[in-house]
């Protein structure tokens, strides 16, 4: 029977996490997360309930059992290893950003979009300023890694009220952002000491069929 803290290494690596990702979700630091793991510490209640809330097995590291088997993706002729796990974050009109779950993405896909694949992000789109480019309701992948800003390029750009997507316009050495959506004529220059606003640049979005389904 394994132990406690192999279980918890174990579920770790299931999520194909590093320990100061890992501690991170449970609200410590990488050196508790290793006295976990190592078996010369244990965790208090308020980090595994910290790890349930994003998905960690809690039950099996605690009892060893599993309500249900976690996905093979051998089953689909690859393995964990092809694979990274992509942040979903909520995209709410008073951000801050809420880390709701994550989701499986062939590393085989994201190579060509970016160099570093665990630093995308996703988020929902909460309005249609950016339509008919980014549907209302629509998923975008933005790499978190690259917010140097380029000419007619989608970003996600940290606003008063939250989070957005816009597209930026170089206007001789300044940036502006706006919307797709004439509807709404919002300008924002960008000076230097706005660079920071900047999360990074969308590399995809997925599709919204007429019935609101993606």
């Amino acid at each position: 029977m394994s132990s406690f803290s192999d279980r918890l290494r174990e579920e770790r690596l299931r999520l194909n996490m590093v320990q100061p990702e890992f501690a991170e979700l449970g609200g410590v630091g990488k050196q508790s997360q290793i006295n976990y793991e190592s078996g010369k510490r244990m965790p208090d209640a308020a980090y595994l309930t910290a790890l349930a809330k994003h998905g960690v097995d809690v039950a099996f590291i605690l009892t060893g059992e599993r309500p249900t088997p976690p996905v093979d993706r051998s089953m689909l002729g690859v393995s964990m290893s092809d694979f990274v796990q992509v942040r979903y974050w909520r995209l709410d009109d008073d951000a801050p950003l809420e880390q709701v779950g994550e989701v499986a993405f062939l590393l085989s896909w994201l190579r060509p979009l970016t160099s570093s694949p665990g630093e995308c992000w996703l988020l929902k789109a909460s309005d249609d300023r950016m339509e008919p480019t980014i549907p209302a309701g629509a998923t975008v992948l933005f790499d978190h890694s690259q917010p140097v800003p380029r000419d007619n390029a989608l970003f996600i750009l940290r606003l008063g009220d939250g989070l957005r997507i816009r597209r930026l316009r170089q206007i001789g050495r300044k940036w502006q952002a706006e919307c797709d959506n004439r509807a709404y004529p919002d300008r924002l220059v960008l000076g230097k000491d706005d660079h920071n606003r900047i999360l990074g640049q969308v590399l995809w979005q997925s599709s919204i069929m007429s019935d609101g389904r993606q």
